[in-house]
């Protein structure tokens, strides 16, 4: 059974759940007020009244990608890094792909695809795989519809690199530092003489043995 909206107290916690299989509500949290509340819930429209009226939250989310990095809030890649767990996205794209099932015999599927570019962004992420851009699926009768997104260029932590090499290099340093030039270059060599000798193992398998 899953926690009512009042009762989450935190903004991932508010809304985690939202639009995952067989939850019809969603949940959203309001910055201004530090708290969650229905949004809309499918099987009971008119219930959800929080987001309407003089008194209606004007700051707030359903994704929890959101909840620290603020995309509509943070306009700079300086505030943005100040956040471990943000990515500053500098380029990307955003593609909206619809297919119409006609269900006849001489047309059958129908795809379109609408490609937006974007950039300056603020953005939840990882040092190594970048921004946590998520894919959004509307699923019809007749009519799929799917947006996704790519980042092309992003920066963790500062904001000259992009991608994942500065956090290579950190990592590189951060092993030098503790366990010094001679132990990481020995780790290395381990490592490559373990690949070649799994290669050197198996073409030895591979090779024909001679009868005597």
């Amino acid at each position: 059974v899953l926690l009512p909206c009042d009762d989450r107290t935190a903004c991932g916690q508010c809304t985690e759940d939202n639009f995952k299989p067989g939850n019809s509500a969603v949940c959203a949290w309001c910055y201004s007020w530090g708290t969650c509340a229905l949004a809309y819930d499918k099987e009971n429209p008119l219930s959800a009244t929080w987001l309407r009226g003089n008194n209606a939250c004007s700051d707030w989310t359903t994704k929890s990608s959101t909840c620290e990095c603020r995309p509509d809030v943070i306009d700079s890649c300086e505030e943005c890094v100040a956040h471990p767990g943000c990515t500053w996205v500098k380029n990307a794209t955003t593609y909206l792909t619809t297919t119409l099932h006609t269900k006849t015999q001489f047309f059958g599927n129908i795809s379109t695809q609408v490609k937006r570019h974007w950039k300056d962004k603020c953005w939840a992420g990882d040092p190594f795989t970048g921004p946590h851009l998520e894919e959004d699926k509307f699923v019809f009768t007749d009519v799929n519809i799917v947006v996704n997104s790519t980042a092309h260029e992003w920066c963790w932590v500062q904001c000259h690199f992009s991608g994942p090499w500065f956090s290579i290099i950190a990592l590189v340093v951060i092993l030098v530092a503790c366990c010094g030039v001679g132990a990481l270059v020995s780790l290395v060599c381990k490592g490559v003489c373990g690949v070649l000798g799994c290669f050197k193992g198996a073409a030895t398998a591979a090779t024909p043995q001679r009868m005597v």
